[in-house]
């Protein structure tokens, strides 16, 4: 009776349904745990979120992508989305797990991803990217408007760099590659960035763009203490 999963409708019905119960299995219970899934479902929810994001979004920077995605797959979003749809009533817990492991946020972020990729695996990436866009439908939209609400707070330090000078009648930074060294597979580049008013910074980063983005965070930074 413990291994019963109570009725909740979700956006998939699966054609495997040891697969299924397997999603909704706490290590705490043994055998056919979620924790393999939830290692897949970490992975696979970057991807659609991701994509998602990129989509629905072409207007936004690499940047304020990979910020909005860390804001909609974090453990802390994922266990509040797992309770609004249901999962916990769902889970399949051992007795070392029971008494407060539907409320613990690492277990309810967990399941969500076994789920996920459960769902992928039984129904193929289309239906887990038909999945994914049901369910994160709000926080997709509410990503959205906390963007166009704050968009200077989500603007890469370069750009913000500039508008800051540009509203000061100053000439915009210049930035230039000193340096760049190391291997193929791990690069790196020396960057220096100088302001109108002679003050320079330089950075190192494994890209170009990023030791740019560094150097004129910390000008920024000075510049507005």
């Amino acid at each position: 009776m413990a291994n019963k999963l109570p009725s909740r409708v979700l956006p998939h019905c699966f054609a495997d349904t040891a697969l299924e119960k397997q999603a909704f299995t706490h290590i705490s219970v043994g055998g056919a745990h979620n924790e393999r899934l939830e290692w897949l479902g970490d992975a696979l929810l970057d991807l659609l979120v991701g994509r998602l994001l990129f989509e629905r979004y072409p207007d936004w920077s690499e940047g304020v992508l990979s910020q909005a995605r860390s804001q909609l797959v974090n453990g802390d979003a994922l266990a509040v989305l797992a309770q609004q749809i249901g999962l916990p009533a769902r889970l399949i817990l051992g007795a070392p797990a029971k008494v407060d492991g539907r409320r613990q946020y690492s277990i309810l972020a967990g399941v969500l991803e076994a789920y996920m990729a459960a769902v992928y695996l039984d129904g193929g990436y289309e239906t887990a990217m038909a999945v994914t866009a049901e369910l994160f439908a709000e926080p997709l939209a509410r990503v959205g408007d906390m963007r166009a609400k704050n968009a200077n707070l989500l603007k890469d330090a370069k750009t913000r760099l500039q508008e800051y000078l540009q509203n000061r009648k100053q000439a915009v930074p210049k930035y230039e590659t000193v340096a760049r060294g190391g291997k193929a597979h791990n690069p790196f580049f020396v960057v220096k960035c100088r302001l109108p008013n002679g003050k320079t910074v330089t950075t190192v980063a494994s890209n170009r763009r990023e030791a740019e983005k560094t150097a004129a965070g910390c000008l920024l930074a000075a510049l507005t203490v």
